[in-house]
């Protein structure tokens, strides 16, 4: 039976069909009403009886465009239709940071930090709701239209082009085929959007698996999804986002070791006068303020210590910043690191390039730490000696 019908099909709609009799059946079915001259005046009313109790709403498409005459579905007509049953797409991305990543100081694994972005499109309305976290930490949370998040916001500039340009693309006949291959072990077919990004689609589903941006950035489409209005998140942002702040330091000055632990109020950490690689070359106390971005928020002034290193075999400097509370002076945000990532817990460091050198940021019980190296393998080692300073 499966044989017969696939003979009195085109190649086209069997590739696609694939094995399973009941597709192969219906559409075999629909080919045979079409060529019945005195079915013709009903076959459209057959047609939408027999497809009602199908299994799949790909290969009714297919049956029609046949019976209808019109060119079979081309790629592009197969993802639009994949993403294009109801009013709001719900995404989940990921991006893996392979320059960030927390360390354990005890062990010494590693585990590359994640950026997760999660929206909801209302594609009538181009309302739109987005939420950033880097690992576990909210980077924003964002309420507003389309047109507010595109312009306002510091969205990596390949998200906003997928998230906004992706359908419209495929609506458009923007997007182009440019080759099948095989990704984390699926059949998949590249299309590549007007701004060059490239999103792999699965062979099967049609749905996004993957997007690598032209400097080989690659984003996991972890959730594409069609839902209803009502089941989209639209309300107002139940967390804030962080308040971004700025800090400096106001007034430094030299002091001796013994000195140190009346300054913080707490045992501050040092790596002593001198190891095999790092001499010891200036303490300081330093007067620091915060700056927040809010005007609700008023400067807060603190006291922290800088004790800097030189490193013996000719490798710049070691840099060793502490203070009671986690300052913006010292690369911390608002209880974030520098890289936005939520501050590890104790026996943690979380370790980031920043271009010319590498910094560390974990915390104590008492104090909160910012090591600066030249790199990693200095900054991880230096981290693992810290100790108390004594009178």
């Amino acid at each position: 039976m499966i044989t017969r019908n696939r003979k009195r099909l085109p190649l086209e709609i069997v590739d696609v069909l694939g094995d399973d009799p009941d597709l192969v059946r219906l559409a075999g079915r629909i080919v045979a009403l079409a060529d019945d001259e005195a079915a013709r005046p009903r076959r459209w009313r057959l047609v939408r009886v027999v497809a009602s109790a199908a299994t799949t709403a790909v290969a009714l498409g297919l049956a029609i465009f046949f019976v209808a005459g019109e060119r079979p579905p081309s790629l592009s007509d197969r993802a639009l239709a994949a993403i294009d049953r109801s009013r709001v797409l719900h995404t989940v991305l990921v991006r893996r940071i392979p320059y960030d990543r927390t360390v354990d100081l005890r062990t010494g694994r590693e585990v590359s930090a994640h950026l997760t972005i999660e929206s909801w499109l209302d594609l009538r309305t181009g309302r739109l709701h987005l939420i950033e976290r880097r690992n576990s930490a909210l980077l924003s949370d964002v309420l507003g239209s389309r047109r507010l998040v595109a312009k306002g916001w510091r969205l990596d500039p390949a998200i906003v082009r997928f998230t906004f340009g992706y359908k419209n693309g495929l609506e458009k006949g923007r997007v182009r085929d440019v080759g099948s291959a095989m990704v984390n072990g699926q059949n998949v077919h590249w299309l590549q959007l007007p701004s060059n990004e490239s999103v792999a689609v699965d062979a099967n589903s049609f749905l996004p698996l993957l997007i690598r941006e032209p400097d080989g950035t690659e984003w996991t489409v972890a959730r594409i999804e069609n839902i209803p209005r009502a089941a989209a998140d639209f309300r107002a942002p139940a967390q804030r986002s962080p308040v971004y702040s700025g800090g400096h330091v106001v007034e430094q000055h030299r002091i001796s070791a013994s000195a140190v632990p009346r300054v913080l109020g707490v045992p501050a950490l040092w790596f002593g006068p001198r190891t095999p690689k790092l001499q010891l070359a200036a303490f300081t106390i330093e007067r620091l303020v915060d700056v927040y971005v809010t005007p609700h928020r008023a400067a807060r002034h603190s006291r922290g210590i800088a004790i800097i290193y030189r490193v013996t075999s000719g490798a710049g400097v070691l840099q060793l910043y502490e203070a009671r509370q986690p300052v913006a002076a010292y690369a911390f945000n608002d209880h974030l690191t520098f890289g936005f990532d939520a501050i590890p817990a104790a026996g943690r460091m979380q370790l980031l390039s920043t271009g010319g050198g590498w910094l560390g940021q974990l915390r104590t019980h008492r104090l909160y730490v910012t090591l600066i190296g030249s790199n990693p393998a200095i900054v991880v080692q230096a981290a693992r000696q810290l100790r108390p300073v004594r009178r």
